[in-house]
C-alpha cells in the first residue's frame, strides 16, 4: 500500500471517529488497528489518530478503552515517544485490574523492558513493588507470571538492571505469591551463578593479560640487555682499533733504499746455506777463449789458402 493510499484511508477512518456512533467508531479503531499491524505508517500518519486514542483513555467509562489500548500499546511498542504523554494513563490501568487490558499493558512493558526510557524503567520498579497488590485475583496471576517468565528467560539484563529492586520487594511478597516468588528466586540464583562466571572469566582474562605483559617486559628487557651488550662490544672493538691505529703511528717510517745500494745489496739466504761473497775471475790470456767471431775469422782464413 503507498502513502497516498494510507492517507486515503486513515481520512475515513478519522470521519468515522467523528461519527456520533459507537459501532461506527468501534468499527474504525478496528480498521486502523490492522492498518498500524499491517502496514508501515508514517509518524505523521499515526499522530493523525492520537488525539481520538487520548479523547478515549480521558473517559474511563468508554465502551472503547480496551480497543483504544491496543492501538496506544502497538504505537508505543513502534515509537514510544508518540505515547509518551499518555502512557502514565495506561500503566495506571493496571491498578484497577481488568484481565484484558492489564495484559495489554504488561505486553507493552515486555516489548520495552530492557529499553533506555525512564518512565518504562520507573513502571516496571513500580510493577515490582506493587505485584501482590495488583496481581491478587487468580485471573491475573498468569499475566504477571508470564512477564516474569518472558523477561527472565532469554538473557540476564532484566535481572542485572532491577536485581536490587526484585532482592528489596521480593521478602515482602505474600504466601499466595509463593510458586512466583520461588520461581524469581530461582532466577535469582542462576544470575549469581551468571555473575560469578562471568567474575572467573574476567579473572581468567586478568591473568591471561597480566602474563601477557610479562612476557612482553621480559621480551623488552632481554631486548635490551642485548642491545646493551652490543653498544659495549662496539665499543671495546672502536677501542681496540683506535689504540691498533695509535701503535702503528708511532713506529719510526723506513727509508727505501737507492738503486745503487739496491745494486751492490746482498741477495737474500736460505737458510742452512752459507753466504758467499762475489768473486773476481782475472783472465791471463783471453785468447784462450775462442768466440763466434773468432771461428767465423778463422774460417775464412783456411778458404783463401786452400785456394
Amino acid at each position: 500500500m503507498t502513502n497516498n493510499e494510507i492517507d486515503e484511508k486513515i481520512e475515513k477512518i478519522i470521519d468515522y471517529f467523528n461519527a456520533a456512533d459507537i459501532q461506527s467508531q468501534s468499527t474504525a479503531l478496528d480498521a486502523y488497528y490492522n492498518l498500524l499491524s499491517k502496514e508501515t505508517l508514517t509518524n505523521d500518519q499515526k499522530k493523525q489518530v492520537l488525539p481520538f486514542i487520548k479523547k478515549v483513555l480521558d473517559d474511563p467509562d468508554s465502551p472503547l478503552r480496551t480497543n483504544v489500548f491496543q492501538i496506544a500499546t502497538l504505537t508505543g511498542i513502534k515509537n514510544f515517544n508518540l505515547i509518551e504523554d499518555i502512557f502514565p494513563i495506561i500503566f495506571k490501568e493496571l491498578q484497577y485490574k481488568n484481565r484484558f487490558r492489564s495484559d495489554i499493558v504488561i505486553n507493552l512493558l515486555l516489548n520495552l523492558r530492557n529499553s533506555n526510557y525512564p518512565l518504562i524503567q520507573d513502571a516496571i520498579k513500580q510493577l515490582i513493588k506493587k505485584t501482590p497488590l495488583w496481581f491478587d485475583k487468580s485471573y491475573l496471576l498468569p499475566i504477571i507470571e508470564k512477564f516474569w517468565h518472558e523477561s527472565t528467560s532469554q538473557s540476564f539484563q532484566f535481572m542485572n538492571n532491577y536485581i536490587n529492586e526484585i532482592k528489596e520487594e521480593l521478602a515482602k511478597y505474600p504466601e499466595t505469591f509463593q510458586q512466583l516468588k520461588n520461581f524469581i528466586l530461582h532466577k535469582i540464583d542462576d544470575h549469581n551463578e551468571y555473575l560469578n562466571e562471568i567474575a572467573k572469566q574476567k579473572e581468567i582474562e586478568n591473568r591471561l593479560r597480566e602474563d601477557e605483559k610479562r612476557k612482553r617486559e621480559e621480551l623488552k628487557r632481554k631486548e635490551e640487555e642485548l642491545r646493551l651488550k652490543q653498544e659495549e662490544e662496539r665499543i671495546k672493538m672502536k677501542k681496540k682499533l683506535e689504540e691498533y691505529v695509535k701503535t702503528i703511528s708511532d713506529q719510526p717510517v723506513k727509508q727505501p733504499l737507492d738503486s745503487k745500494q739496491n745494486n751492490t745489496q746482498l741477495p737474500p739466504t736460505i737458510e742452512g746455506i752459507p753466504k758467499s761473497e762475489p768473486k773476481n775471475i782475472e783472465i791471463e790470456d783471453s785468447s784462450a777463449f775462442t768466440t763466434f767471431t773468432n771461428l767465423g775469422l778463422k774460417r775464412k782464413k783456411l778458404d783463401e789458402e786452400e785456394d
